[in-house]
């Protein structure tokens, strides 16, 4: 049988039930019909899980005023009132697996999961619970948009140097990518000040469903996405040049324009199409569902999953590629080194100086986000929201940080004086 209504199946000689079990029913809606006049007052568990109900705004459990248990997993609950849960003065359990719900419940409900504790990313009272994660966001996101600025104005310095066209408009072109990330950050580090009030639980779909969040999330995908795209493009025309000197393959500066331009109009356009679908639409259809951090995680629904693994499957492989043509540069450059006269030797020294870190900060920023994506994909076919929430925060957005001054310290001349600096000093000795 399937039900539609509760009203359709209270007060069929369902007057001494204790323990109310309608689960796996298409239960729309969880409602008394006007037209039922029986109260239950022995009711002690409703089970109403596995069901489809998107609302919670009646007080059903005011009829069964002995109700001590309520079940309501594998249920929507997009639109959740807290006065739903005022009526059965009894009640002290409710179970589910919508975000915030145990956020609006009142104190007299003792065991209310998924719970929103002070070891969360965000809690029922903040956004961002921590002082240390409100502080971390502020220092990365300072340093990703002083570092940024700082390479194009280093850029700009050395523009007019002929050999150094492509390599400049490729940084300049990264490091852009790399401010939408500080852009991202910086939109959360403002919704934390708006809505970490003492009621962020209350107030969470009011942030979840902002414009700002759906900003936050099209920014955070589509500058991963061009970031990791843009460094295989660098690493490939350092490969060229490199490896073939002499070829006459090596990249142009209008080739380079065609290739940047392509890099953006796939990143963008990519990382705008789920987001506009999410646009009004509840929790369990949006793109990041309930994430605080408005960071992509539904598996659930097959068009995101397929951008999901879309998404993480272009990355992953721009990724390998990256390393597997940093290893060979490598190579590379040991065999090359001992052939070549000393001003040579150093630069190549440079060179993979600047690769070694690049690859580690790569490393640190991408292993735990593909790890929390691909262990909770095959393990449970959904991610661990709180977990991916603390990757968004303390490893993907180090890459951004990180990269412009890797890019900016790690310039040839700078290290060179350095490595002349360390010889001369030790001559001295």
């Amino acid at each position: 049988m399937t039900l539609t209504e509760l009203s359709e199946f209270m007060g069929r000689g369902t007057s001494y039930l204790m323990m109310m079990h309608i689960k796996d029913n298409g239960l729309k809606e969880l409602n008394y019909a006007n037209r039922t006049r029986y109260d239950n007052n022995v009711v002690l568990e409703l089970d109403v899980s596995g069901n489809k109900m998107n609302n919670f705004f009646s007080s059903i459990e005011a009829r069964l005023v002995s109700l001590e248990k309520l079940l309501l997993q594998g249920n929507n609950l997009a639109y959740v009132s807290g006065k739903s849960f005022y009526g059965p003065p009894e009640m002290v359990t409710v179970l589910t697996k919508r975000d915030y719900l145990c956020c609006m419940v009142p104190a007299k409900i003792k065991l209310c999961q998924p719970s929103m504790g002070s070891d969360d990313l965000s809690s029922c009272e903040n956004l961002l619970s921590h002082f240390s994660q409100k502080l971390f966001i502020w220092i990365v996101g300072i340093l990703a948009v002083v570092g940024n600025l700082l390479v194009f104005i280093q850029n700009h310095s050395i523009r007019k140097q002929k050999n150094s066209l492509v390599p400049i408009f490729l940084i300049n072109s990264l490091a852009l990518s790399d401010l939408l990330m500080a852009f991202y950050l910086i939109i959360i580090i403002v919704a934390d000040l708006a809505f970490s009030t003492g009621e962020y639980g209350l107030n969470s779909e009011i942030w979840l469903s902002s414009p700002f969040c759906l900003i936050a999330c099209f920014l955070v995908n589509a500058s991963s996405l061009t970031t990791v795209l843009l460094m295989v493009t660098i690493c490939s025309d350092r490969y060229i040049c490199l490896v073939y000197p002499l070829s006459p393959k090596r990249m142009s500066i209008k080739t380079a324009r065609i290739v940047v331009v392509f890099v953006w109009i796939l990143s963008l356009s990519f990382a705008a199409a789920p987001v506009i679908s999410s646009a009004n639409m509840p929790g369990y259809l949006r793109l990041y569902t309930y994430n605080s951090m408005c960071m992509a995680n539904n598996y659930q629904i097959d068009y995101y999953r397929v951008w999901m693994i879309s998404y993480l499957s272009i990355i992953f492989i721009a990724w390998v590629a990256m390393t597997i043509l940093y290893m060979r540069l490598f190579m590379t450059i040991r065999r090359s080194g001992k052939n070549l006269r000393r001003s040579t030797a150093t630069d190549n020294t440079v060179i993979a100086i600047r690769l070694a870190l690049i690859l580690i900060s790569d490393l640190i920023s991408w292993v735990p986000f593909y790890y929390v994506n691909l262990h909770g994909l095959l393990t449970s076919g959904r991610v661990d929201v709180i977990a991916l929430q603390f990757v968004g925060i303390f490893s993907l957005p180090i890459n951004s940080a990180i990269n412009p001054y890797l890019y900016t310290f790690t310039n040839i001349d700078i290290i060179k004086k350095f490595l002349v600096r360390q010889k001369t000093f030790s001559t001295k000795s």
